[in-house]
């Protein structure tokens, strides 16, 4: 049996930062499986001859990646992006069951401020509210992306 009581836990994460680096790390490694299918399916789906034709025209390997291979990935780079960010942003389930909320503010994210609003003081016109706020934020990161990216195609 290991000696892993909650204040030999506490002392070993002492600060805010890395219990929400601790948080972080752990939702990258389960959204990432996800992501990185979707970036290798894009990658095997590029063209070769667009390869081809930048390897003709004397183009070492990096350029060809930084000029030819990202952008065409830049959708799916955004994509992943926009749905891990948001990800980020709503981890909840795991803010309670690594850290339970605390200890004080410490791992406080927005979506534990709305559980906590909503559900442990009865105020669930503040917490959709908050809800609400979140959701105008990330859509007015995202909606401009995605005009600007869909943009370039027409």
């Amino acid at each position: 049996m290991s000696n892993t009581s909650p204040d030999t836990v506490s002392k070993r994460s002492s600060s805010s930062a890395s219990r929400v680096a601790a948080i972080s790390g752990a939702d990258l490694t389960r959204t990432l499986r996800d992501r990185g299918a979707s970036i290798i399916y894009v990658t095997h789906r590029i063209d070769d001859n667009l390869v081809k034709a930048a390897q003709i025209d004397g183009a070492k390997p990096v350029t060809i990646y930084w000029r030819v291979v990202l952008p065409l990935l830049r959708p799916v780079f955004f994509g992943a992006c926009v749905v891990v960010g948001h990800m980020a942003v709503k981890s909840f389930e795991l803010v309670l069951a690594l850290t339970n909320g605390g200890p004080g503010y410490s791992t406080d994210l927005p979506a534990t401020f709305f559980y906590a609003v909503a559900y442990s003081r009865d105020q669930l016109a503040i917490g959709s509210a908050s809800a609400m706020v979140l959701l105008f934020i990330v859509a007015s990161i995202a909606v401009p992306f995605m005009y600007s990216e869909l943009g370039k195609r027409s």
